[in-house]
């Protein structure tokens, strides 16, 4: 039997946008965000038999879309540019949003509890459209929908976000973790979960972006500490995902 009363409502869910020198700001989302695997599937057939002898599958990213209010549009819009989120005034120029890649970070907490139920991350996401609507009676509302490369979710556990930069980098946030040399301790010990499939392998970083490139090698993550095999630049911004379990 079902057990509704512990189920994740919406109501506690935050969503952040991180952009690629100035954080993350709390995403407002107006009422719902929706957020899908997409997959593609293919049956080979061989003549002479009667059912097919394979099923492949590739992974084709991620859909997702929310609502926003146009009042606070000014938020959105300065992680896009890679602005200070606090900025309130800039020219929308749609044409120039291909080379403004974000990252969006989601996470459900549970109803009775608090602790995270699941979470979600999309890498390299790109809008794909924006639409506004507006009723005499009701406030004017901005619906947009985009892409993403991968997104990966977890279950029980959440995910951590660390900015990991130089000591006295451009810009300050809260998520900052300074470089003592090429090594960081990040501020909650990573979860190593096992893989699906994959014969007991397991990881403890879901994704880690040098300067807004996700990176599949030169960094490892061992108990609390972050480092990278070359010392980084001045101003490098090391973006990383790491699961953690908010029971402990």
């Amino acid at each position: 039997m079902s057990n509704p009363g512990t189920s994740a409502q919406g109501i506690l869910s935050k969503a952040w946008i991180i952009s690629a020198n100035h954080g993350r700001a709390l995403l407002p989302v107006a009422d719902t965000l929706n957020a899908g695997d997409k997959f593609g599937t293919k049956l080979i057939d061989e003549q002479g038999n009667p059912a097919p002898i394979l099923n492949t599958q590739v992974y084709n990213g991620a859909d997702f879309s929310f609502d926003i209010y146009e009042t606070d549009i000014p938020v959105l819009y300065a992680l896009l540019y890679d602005l200070d989120p606090a900025s309130s005034k800039f020219v929308v120029r749609p044409e120039l949003l291909y080379q403004c890649k974000f990252t969006l970070l989601v996470v459900q907490y549970h109803a009775q509890t608090g602790k995270v139920f699941q979470a979600k991350l999309l890498e390299q996401c790109h809008l794909s459209d924006a639409s506004e609507s507006s009723a005499r009676s009701s406030d004017l509302k901005v619906s947009f929908k985009g892409t993403a490369t991968r997104m990966t979710k977890t279950k029980g556990l959440g995910i951590w976000y660390s900015r990991v930069v130089q000591p006295a980098p451009k810009f300050v946030t809260a998520d900052d973790v300074s470089f003592v040399g090429s090594s960081a301790t990040l501020a909650k010990t990573p979860y190593s979960v096992a893989l699906p499939g994959v014969g007991g392998t397991t990881e403890n970083c879901i994704c880690a972006m040098k300067n807004r490139v996700r990176q599949d090698s030169g960094f490892t993550v061992s108990g609390a500490s972050f480092s990278v095999s070359t010392t980084p630049s001045t101003y490098d911004v090391w973006d990383v995902f790491t699961p953690y379990d908010d029971s402990i």
